[in-house]
């Protein structure tokens, strides 16, 4: 597990515009309707494991057999457990990447943006998750997963209750 640095950003950029170009923004006729950078190497020193993640909103959703061929073209392969909705996963063969890949709108998209973006704006909250991450030994396959509303895994839902009461209440 290491804390995030630049060449993660700059990583996911390029990886971003091959992912653009074998799939297609929706504007384009292609099936992407948007794709950011998530996870614990988004999020400037967030303790996490070097797999930057990907978020993927595509239609349409799952992905069909095409697309899916064009992913693999660019080495990414389906994980177990992730083959359908409501989320399906594809890690890079170098384990350097994963692509999280929802329909446009899922809650589980805008929960990605969410706490990316909350844990950015606010570094005593990233601290905090930072080490609590490192008590409870959660793997960065879990982070933002575990923060999930619907998931109930193990030490990773006493992380999320512990962010989510940090949230400013207007």
């Amino acid at each position: 597990m290491n804390v995030q640095t630049q060449d993660w950003k700059t990583a996911f950029e390029s990886e971003r515009d091959r992912i653009i170009h074998a799939l297609g923004r929706v504007v384009d006729g292609g099936i992407v309707e948007a794709i950011q950078h998530i996870g614990a190497t988004s999020v400037p020193g967030l303790y996490g494991s070097p797999c930057i993640d990907i978020g993927l909103a595509v239609w349409p959703f799952p992905l069909e057999v095409d697309p899916k061929s064009r992913l693999d073209g660019l080495g990414y392969r389906p994980m177990r457990g992730y083959e359908e909705g409501p989320e399906q996963r594809f890690r890079h063969e170098t384990d350097s990447f994963e692509l999280h890949v929802v329909e446009p709108g899922d809650e589980r998209w805008f929960h990605f943006v969410l706490v990316r973006d909350y844990l950015r704006h606010d570094p005593i909250a990233c601290t905090d998750f930072s080490l609590k991450k490192k008590e409870a030994g959660v793997d960065k396959s879990r982070l933002f997963e575990a923060s999930c509303p619907r998931q109930t895994s193990g030490g990773s839902v006493s992380i999320n209750l512990h962010l989510w009461k940090r949230l400013p209440v207007n």
